[in-house]
């Protein structure tokens, strides 16, 4: 039988040391791909959690891979009937930064574990309550409104700055960084609504109070809104009044929430959604569509698409206004004088009618 030769160093057969050795080596090759992992991964090691699926794309482009953003709900989940899961709870605990909007059941139960002291994140944030945000008043509920109100540009501007303020105390060494994406995030929104000021202001009619924001930006007046709450349906007297509106002429545009597919299909997102879009299509009304909250879309970058819908459809409309004023004025007066000219035949026939009819009488 074949035996290895082996000898002893401190009463350490070399062989059994020169293994734990390998042990060792290998333990430590492994730590440290696991640290290099984790550096890439979530940057100085801070976690923010975001319970507004596309804020979470906003506060990712906020960070540029610096610090681990992790959305609660997940995409395409409407947050107003996501429960919170283990996994969810797992990621609230491990959390430096809680980025809330405070509407949506789930939302409110994790302010009260925060209240109880059973979350601890080093900075908990409110969206509604950051200095410069503000909220307009439903106009059927008259409470605040907050469905959407990050989609006022002033909103998400005053709400990108405090969060990147919050993210750079936390993390001295990546201040710079934060500060200087908010900025270039700011400078987005400055150069989507570029231009807008100079349009004139359009009426609409809109399906719920998500609208109302959008309609703050884009300078459209709401004659109506269909419903006070996203998930309630319509009755049949706003149905009825905002076919009137769209029919008469009295609203120019009509604002609902869904999503455009590739062959620009509109897929309404609840039933008030689909009732306006109706409306619109029997009468011949331009649409603006608003994602809804369960999308995996950056609010920038619906900012942006909103900005360019209202463009094209503000242009249709001072096209239409300036045929319909030259097929009034007839640029040169010709058509006005036509139309003058046909008033007077009108008037001297009536004239001679009635004469004729007078002398019958006697």
């Amino acid at each position: 039988m074949h035996t290895l030769n082996t000898f002893t160093i401190d009463g350490v057969h070399a062989v059994k040391r020169a293994v734990v050795l390998l042990a060792l080596l290998g333990a430590t090759f492994l730590l440290a791909r696991a640290s290099i992992g984790s550096s890439t991964s979530g940057g100085n090691g801070l976690v923010v959690v975001v319970t507004l699926r596309s804020l979470a794309e906003d506060i990712r482009l906020l960070c540029n891979g610096r610090a681990q953003v992790i959305p609660i709900p997940p995409a395409g989940v409407d947050p107003h009937v996501y429960s919170l899961k283990p996994r969810d709870y797992e990621h609230l605990r491990q959390a430096d930064v809680i980025v809330t909007t405070l509407h949506t059941p789930s939302e409110h139960e994790i302010d009260s574990l925060v209240r109880q002291g059973e979350l601890k994140p080093k900075a908990y944030i409110v969206a509604y309550s950051v200095p410069g945000v503000r909220l307009l008043e439903n106009p059927i509920t008259g409470k605040p409104n907050l469905h959407g109100f990050v989609y006022d540009p002033e909103n998400y501007i005053a709400l990108i700055r405090y969060v990147a303020s919050t993210l750079a105390s936390l993390d001295e060494a990546g201040g710079s960084l934060y500060i200087e994406r908010a900025r270039a995030l700011e400078a987005r929104v400055l150069d989507a609504l570029r231009g807008l000021d100079t349009r004139r202001e359009l009426v609409g009619v809109a399906s719920t109070p998500i609208a109302q924001y959008v309609g703050g930006m884009l300078k459209i007046k709401l004659a109506l809104v269909l419903v006070g709450d996203p998930e309630a349906p319509p009755t049949p007297k706003a149905v009825k009044q905002a076919f009137i509106a769209l029919k008469e002429g009295i609203a120019a545009v009509a604002l609902v929430s869904g999503v455009v597919d590739r062959q620009g299909e509109i897929a309404p997102y609840a039933a008030p959604d689909k009732a306006l879009l109706e409306l619109a299509r029997n009468t011949g009304t331009p649409v603006i569509v608003i994602p809804p909250p369960v999308i995996n879309r950056p609010v920038i970058e619906t900012i942006e698409m909103l900005a360019r819908e209202y463009a094209s459809i503000a242009n249709l409309e001072e096209d239409s206004a300036m045929k319909t004023e030259r097929a009034l004025t007839g640029g040169t007066g010709l058509n006005m004088l036509l139309l003058l000219a046909l008033g007077a035949i009108v008037l001297v026939a009536a004239g001679i009618a009635y004469k004729a009819s007078l002398r019958r009488g006697t």
